[in-house]
């Protein structure tokens, strides 16, 4: 575990202006960008699942009861040194394909890709499918080398947690991707990391790995923001005065809370709760800033 010091100690001032993927002002496109159309033998068509998810055999399920050639639309591959295509988006009509028999399907070939590339290709075109889940996103996006998973996997690392469903992991994937990634600015997506690192790091260290929730990684996201930035407080002390919290305590009252206001969001109930546990019996307070 690395040492967790104060904002003060952070310098955000290098890359200050800095920004990420500046957008694009003129392209020249050719008609060899969109791929080239062909019909490939489905023995020669393989999966990666270091840049795709698992099979979902429900999904598979579904395609076969409602199969429709017209529907079939294009799987996108590219092909690699080993004389084999490999499939980037479609590997679930590929199983159908291979299911039904078929020889050979309609396919859109990229030349030149990558894994990285591939990786990149599978998560664009599924990044707002609800079928694609946030874990197979980070998986995914980790093994093709991705920069906004990679700051995900760095904040997980630092505290020494992992990604997952499992007994010692946590799935709260999106929300710690989106804390991140939402800045524009290098120096703000710093900072973001420095947030997302503490506030994990205090949940490991007071609610444990089934404490670290949506609600309760946003929750503290917003009290490290609003105390722990600002040098009002530090990380060893928040765990001495939040050490006796119960989650589901926290969170149930935060929903009531919110329910009775009718306004603000249920993450900012959490952190007035985590600033009333902070102050409790305590001479020296702090102020609340967190608005609810």
């Amino acid at each position: 575990m690395k040492e967790l010091s104060g904002y003060n100690n952070y310098n955000y001032e290098i890359i200050e202006a800095e920004k990420i993927n500046p957008s694009v002002t003129s392209v020249k496109y050719e008609k060899y960008m969109f791929g080239e159309d062909k019909w490939i033998d489905v023995s020669k068509i393989k999966v990666d699942i270091a840049v795709q998810r698992e099979l979902q055999e429900t999904h598979v399920s579904k395609i076969l009861k409602k199969f429709d050639p017209q529907a079939f639309g294009r799987l996108t591959v590219s092909p690699r040194e080993d004389g084999y295509y490999y499939c980037s988006d479609g590997q679930h009509r590929l199983e159908c394909a291979k299911r039904l028999g078929l020889k050979e399907v309609p396919c859109v070939v990229i030349n030149n890709y990558s894994l990285k590339e591939e990786g990149e290709s599978f998560i664009k075109v599924n990044e707002v499918s609800a079928k694609v889940s946030a874990l197979d996103k980070y998986r995914i996006g980790v093994s093709s080398e991705i920069i906004e998973w990679l700051r995900v996997k760095e904040c997980l690392d630092f505290v020494g947690l992992e990604a997952g469903t499992g007994i010692n992991k946590i799935s709260c994937i999106s929300v710690i991707y989106k804390s991140i990634n939402s800045a524009t600015l290098l120096s703000s997506i710093d900072k973001n990391m420095f947030v997302a690192k503490r506030a994990l790091y205090i949940l490991k260290n007071t609610v444990g790995l089934k404490g670290i929730t949506n609600q309760m990684y946003n929750g503290m996201s917003i009290f490290v923001r609003h105390y722990i930035l600002t040098g009002e407080t530090d990380v060893n002390t928040v765990i001495e005065r939040l050490s006796k919290i119960d989650y589901k305590a926290i969170t149930s009252k935060a929903q009531d809370m919110r329910e009775n206001s009718s306004k603000g969001k249920i993450d900012s109930y959490v952190a007035y709760l985590f600033w009333v546990e902070y102050n409790k019996g305590y001479k020296v307070k702090l102020p609340l800033k967190i608005e609810i």
